[in-house]
């Protein structure tokens, strides 16, 4: 594997912290602060293997979260794997998210579940953490991070990803810890009309 940090004009002891990596699997950018969806695109401008994942700098991951999807992506033979996260709210209030099932899932159910599951506001098919995907279908199709919008930035990319009728796989593993409602972090922000409205119009 490899990991790509893209450290995003950061004021603390981040670039410090990340000086002392001797590892030649992990690849560190610094940028002045242009936000997370310039940052994200940086990022894949870099990435140069067969899938990519997300990590946001203020969740975890379980041990082993990158064995894990490499075996549901080597049985399923998938080019998007969305599985499973857990909602870190405290120690004790841990909510796990799932995909209703196991395995490749048809194009014409995958619609039905999403719309399903985009009118329950769950948000499985919109988070950025919880899939992995082809980066051939991202290059080929020219998709990028929407950098105008203020929120909802990672729907919005992954909207683009269904768009291109990939193979889809599913995986119940739930191994990416999401921590929530820490100001600052991706889970916290200020409702923006105008990026709500565009995000679900491309939804819809």
């Amino acid at each position: 594997f490899e990991v790509i940090i893209i450290n995003d004009g950061s004021t603390d002891q981040s670039k410090d912290i990340l000086n002392t990596i001797s590892d030649s699997r992990f690849k560190i950018f610094s940028i002045s602060n242009g936000g997370v969806s310039n940052a994200r695109n940086i990022g894949l401008n870099y990435a140069s293997g067969q899938y990519i994942l997300f990590i946001d700098a203020d969740d975890y991951i379980d041990k082993d979260y990158c064995e894990s999807i490499h075996k549901s992506i080597l049985e399923y033979n998938s080019d998007l794997l969305i599985f499973g996260l857990k909602k870190i709210y405290d120690t004790n209030n841990v909510k796990y998210i799932t995909p209703p099932t196991n395995g490749i899932i048809k194009n014409d159910i995958f619609c039905d579940t999403f719309l399903t599951e985009f009118d329950r506001l769950e948000g499985i098919y919109g988070y950025i953490c919880n899939k992995a995907v082809k980066r051939d279908i991202i290059t080929n199709n020219n998709i990028v991070f929407d950098v105008s919008l203020k929120l909802a930035e990672d729907l919005d990319f992954w909207l683009s990803i269904y768009s291109s009728t990939p193979k889809i796989g599913f995986s119940q593993y739930s191994g990416y810890n999401y921590i929530q409602n820490t100001p600052g972090s991706s889970s916290y922000y200020e409702f923006d009309p105008e990026s709500s409205l565009k995000v679900w119009l491309h939804a819809y």
